[in-house]
């Protein structure tokens, strides 16, 4: 059984309850810190953060918690597993800040069987060209026919748009087609069309 509050409780609360209401007017993203921390250091109100937390709380300005980006605990789905060399390739990207210099940007593509540098690059800023020099550096050794190809250029480009690990098939580099032919214009290998005789 809770015990009833006296009128000047509640008078007190109403007057403070107004000047949370218009702070959270101009400020909805706010919580009960920020606004405690208005009401005592800039106005200069001397309350507790508990009775602003619970004023808030019972009159529903409190912020709700977004829990939905949180990172997963369970295992969607298996990792691919390399089964022999060159079956999968992965891709990293980091920054390193090295004194005055500045942050340094880091590609390195791996092997996923040998856990072999297949191909790296450094550099100052973080440009799409240093994305796919790592796959030009090693692919005409690894795949000397493939060079013809405009390295691979449809494939690496869903990499550079914004995917910072992308283990992929090999076999995805090469078109059923053949080798000797230029890639067919399209935005991603799925919607590239098989060129006809």
């Amino acid at each position: 059984m809770k015990r009833k509050k006296s009128l000047s409780v509640i008078e007190k609360n109403r007057s403070v309850l107004s000047l949370i209401e218009s702070i959270k007017t101009e400020h909805p993203f706010w919580g009960y810190r920020r606004c405690w921390a208005y009401l005592y250091y800039r106005q200069g109100l001397m309350v507790n953060k508990k009775r602003i937390y619970r004023l808030m709380k019972e009159n529903g300005l409190l912020v709700t918690k977004v829990n939905r980006y949180k990172a997963k605990r369970k295992i969607s789905r298996p990792k691919p597993k390399a089964s022999y060399s060159n079956h999968i390739w992965g891709t990293d990207m980091t920054k390193i800040k090295i004194g005055a210099w500045g942050f340094n940007y880091l590609v390195i593509v791996l092997d996923w069987y040998s856990k072999e540098i297949i191909g790296y690059s450094l550099s100052l800023q973080s440009k799409s060209k240093d994305c796919r020099k790592p796959y030009t550096m090693q692919s005409r050794s690894v795949f000397p026919k493939a060079s013809k190809i405009a390295s691979q250029a449809r494939f690496i480009w869903s990499l550079i748009m914004g995917v910072n690990r992308l283990p992929f098939p090999i076999c995805k580099l090469v078109p059923p087609w053949g080798l000797n032919r230029s890639l067919p214009v399209g935005p991603t290998p799925k919607e590239m069309p098989i060129p006809k005789e």
